[in-house]
């Protein structure tokens, strides 16, 4: 069974970040949560890292990374959050080429191929991902999806 870690990144800096701040959407993401039950429906080992209440931290998230180890790295975004996605999967991949990085969410649904050009993902997935991220931790291959453009791409894939 795989081990997960599903990120929600930080909003600070992108929705306002001073005490004075109007706009501050501060919410765990029922995407991730539904996302999280289908994987651990599926006997896999999931984790929820919420940092949208947090400053973006790099050294945070890499401690955590080392600490589970995880097999797969799913991570969602809006697109105030793209840089963040941008940053988190340099360090990602600097930390391990073996980590499987999936994204889904807004931005990603939304810009399926500039995502995958502006980044280090092996994966996007456009709509509704829990079942497909499932699909992905149970092992089933990438080309299975190749005749569904439209709800997944991965890199260098035809």
């Amino acid at each position: 069974m795989a081990q997960v870690l599903l990120i929600n990144p930080s909003y600070m800096g992108s929705y306002g970040n001073n005490k004075m701040a109007i706009v501050s959407p501060i919410f765990p993401t029922l995407s991730l949560a539904t996302t999280a039950a289908s994987a651990r429906e599926g006997g896999h080992g999931v984790e929820i890292m919420d940092m949208s209440y947090l400053a973006y931290d790099y050294e945070l998230l890499r401690r955590k990374i080392l600490a589970l180890a995880p097999d797969i790295i799913g991570i969602t975004a809006l697109t105030p959050m793209m840089n963040q996605l941008r940053d988190m999967s340099v360090l990602i991949k600097d930390i391990s080429k073996e980590i499987l990085l999936v994204a889904g969410g807004p931005h990603v649904s939304a810009l399926p191929e500039e995502t995958m050009n502006e980044t280090l993902l092996d994966v996007v997935v456009v709509g509704e991902g829990d079942l497909t991220f499932r699909e992905l931790c149970d092992g089933v291959p990438l080309s299975k999806y190749r005749k569904y453009k439209a709800y997944l791409m991965e890199k260098d894939g035809e």
